[in-house]
């Protein structure tokens, strides 16, 4: 499409004057390593080349493509560009790598590629062997065994997004000179690709990359974080999310081992623009710091990759909370995480139900785009989730898979269940999931000793603050009990309760989900993870893994039984595992003494587990209750808020349950029964 042209000065850095209005949707091209490097480091760098324009109120300007194209051409010689209605900086190249770089040869000075263009950026030059000496990448894993040239998408580094989303062809970088720049990226790329871009756009040197997991919330994936050298070992630049005071993401360098007063005044120095309201705050005792993690942040860790990256909270509890609230401005005062141009958008209640598989393990989290409920397919995206898993190198030893007890409850507005899965290795410790967003966006994975308890998941520092824990969507006061795998932990500032999905409302849209209620082993995939470069290998690797399932699915089929005429469902409840939907080859609905000796004789469950009969039905499907060997404390069920199943409370014996806290439906009161020995059921 033909657009008006424009002129570049003879100076670098000075603006160049589009004489149209720029199409925000066009797209451009980004410079080559090979052009850059011939280049004199001398010339001054001007930030944010190839920047997104849904970026520009964090970082000014909609800056693109690079000197290796300007160094080649004339002004008469450069092609028409879409135009902005706004300044696009043509500027100097980045210094090179922390460490030797060697060019390939140089673009044809006869026909210069294009500056702007209706094409996507075309990949940048990829890392050579050489070019990546000296330069530290996080995760490790990452960086072994060629996996940086394996494509992005295919590692699952990328959103998890569906086509048309405006957060695709984009992703993040993080800095301390440009805190957070939003760039053009393709689909194609691979992670080499996203850190040779995200580096050559760095005015400074790059001595290490971390690919963030999990990344921040709202913002395009994947993320990058770019520490420059020559400063001090264990040193790492770090992003802030300071969105809970209206800021932006601040990216700061910080030291090991460093309290949270030397990392505010950091950001003080960093963004001044809140350093009043930071320091007051501080005063007040009334912010502090969270990782991705969850984890309150007094004192930060020697190894501070772990962090990924920190936020900035307020705290509920404070006593002067009047007084802050008081004294800063309301605008300030605002929601957990701010609302940017990649916001999921709201979605009519009309819209198909969809569903979003996730698979938490090996100390990272695989998510599959949201796919409509009737069209997913439970094989196809365990096998997609468990491939990437070994691609990464990250897939733990005798690997076993398993549903999650209960998943994060997304918000109406996204119009998706999450279905979770874990896979963690054949062992005593206990694996659960732990989330402590308002969307899922911040689950995580974590292995615990046997005994643990959810009140053992708040540290000293959460308490201060005003949070509490929540056990598959109950408060820990009111099932305070040892967690077994598959469990889901939510940890809540504030008064209101956490939200879970129960599993047998995500076995009414898939019922292939039930067979995983159990463990399932499936296999590691050695050769893929010491080998993920071979093409034909991850063929045969992925097939096998997918008939390997099936397998398996065919297996729990035959053991947990179809539905049919002739036979009757049943569901069994308890404390030690996800919910359990059986089905018995008989033609009456079974007894409590029938259902009893078919779980038996199934051996379903581990040997002593004995069962108790609450005399209720899920639908019109009768539920019995498990109880663990050994096991002292009471089961009884309450009805979820939100669907036609039940939540678990568990209490001591004898405990006096009148007041424990329950997610009771407004104008709903709840009913406790006159004696807990006997009866199982809270209602409403």
């Amino acid at each position: 499409m033909p657009v008006p042209s424009f002129s570049i000065s003879a100076t670098s850095t000075l603006p160049a004057s589009p004489s149209g209005s720029l199409n925000p949707g066009s797209e451009f091209k980004v410079g080559s390593m090979s052009s850059l490097a011939q280049i004199p480091a001398a010339t001054a760098a001007v930030p944010s080349d190839n920047q997104c324009p849904a970026a520009k109120s964090q970082s000014a300007g909609f800056k693109v493509g690079s000197l290796s194209n300007l160094a080649q051409a004339r002004p008469n010689t450069i092609p028409p560009g879409p135009s902005a209605g706004y300044l696009c900086y043509v500027h100097a190249p980045s210094r090179p790598f922390h460490g030797p770089l060697h060019p390939g040869p140089s673009e044809p000075h006869s026909e210069p590629p294009s500056l702007l263009s209706v094409h996507q950026s075309v990949r940048p030059s990829l890392l050579t062997k050489a070019g990546a000496e000296g330069l530290q990448i996080l995760p490790e894993s990452l960086g072994t065994h060629g996996r940086l040239t394996l494509n992005a998408e295919q590692l699952r580094l990328c959103s998890a997004i569906g086509p048309g989303d405006p957060a695709s062809g984009y992703y993040t970088a993080f800095d301390r000179l440009r805190h957070s720049t939003v760039r053009k990226s393709r689909p194609d790329w691979t992670a080499a690709d996203f850190l040779a871009d995200a580096a050559l756009s760095y005015p400074e040197a790059v001595a290490c990359v971390q690919f963030l997991q999990p990344p921040l919330p709202e913002l395009p994936q994947p993320q990058l974080t770019l520490t420059p050298p020559g400063l001090g070992p264990g040193v790492l630049a770090v992003a802030v999310d300071m969105r809970r005071l209206r800021g932006h993401i601040c990216t700061v360098v910080v030291t090991p081992g460093c309290d949270k007063a030397e990392v505010f005044e950091v950001l003080a120095a960093a963004c001044p623009e809140h350093a009043m309201t930071l320091s007051f705050l501080a005063a007040q005792d009334a912010v502090f710091l969270q990782d991705a993690t969850g984890v309150v942040r007094d004192v930060l860790p020697l190894q501070l990759d772990v962090l990924q990256w920190l936020s900035l909270q307020l705290d509920a509890t404070c006593p002067l909370q009047g007084a802050v609230r008081a004294t800063i401005p309301e605008y300030l005062l605002g929601p957990t995480t701010g609302t940017t141009t990649f916001a999921l958008p709201a979605r009519s209640s009309a819209a198909v139900q969809t569903v979003s598989f996730v698979l938490v393990g090996g100390g990272t989290i695989i998510r599959l785009v949201p796919q409509p409920w009737n069209a997913a397919n439970v094989i196809d995206s365990l096998t997609e989730m468990l491939y990437v898993l070994a691609l990464q190198g990250r897939m733990p030893e005798r690997p076993q898979l398993q549903l999650a007890a209960a998943t994060p409850k997304l918000p109406a507005r996204h119009n998706t269940y999450m279905i979770c899965f874990l896979v963690f290795p054949e062992g005593p410790d206990i694996h659960i999931l732990q989330d402590h967003s308002v969307d899922g966006s911040l689950l995580q994975g974590f292995s615990v000793d046997a005994g643990t308890r959810p009140v053992h998941m708040l540290s000293d520092a959460h308490a201060r603050r005003g949070y509490a824990a929540y056990l598959n969507g109950l408060a820990h006061t009111s099932a305070n009990r040892e967690l077994a795998t598959g469990d889901l932990v939510q940890i809540r500032q504030g008064d209101y309760f956490a939200e879970a999905v129960p599993p047998g409302r995500l076995y009414h849209l898939l019922p292939d989900l039930r067979f995983f209620a159990l463990p399932v082993p499936v296999p590691a995939m050695q050769a893929l993870t010491a080998d993920p470069l071979s093409a034909s290998l991850q063929v045969r690797a992925k097939e096998a893994l997918k008939n390997t399932l099936r397998l398996r699915m065919a297996d729990r089929r035959l053991h947990f039984g179809t539905p049919s005429q002739g036979g009757q469902p049943i569901i069994v409840l308890g404390p030690s595992h996800p919910a359990l939907h059986l089905q018995m080859d008989q033609a009456l609905t079974p007894g409590f003494q029938e259902a009893v000796n078919f779980l038996l004789d199934g051996e379903y469950l581990p040997a002593g587990t004995t069962f108790a009969d609450p005399l209720v039905l899920e639908w019109t499907t009768p539920v019995f209750i498990s109880i663990p060997p050994g096991s002292t404390r009471r089961t009884l069920l309450f009805p979820s808020p939100h669907f036609v199943n039940y939540l678990q409370v568990s209490v001591p014996p004898r405990l006096p349950i009148e007041g424990i806290p329950l997610p009771v439906r407004r104008g709903y009161v709840a009913a406790f029964p006159p004696n807990t020995a006997s009866d199982y059921v809270i209602e409403e």
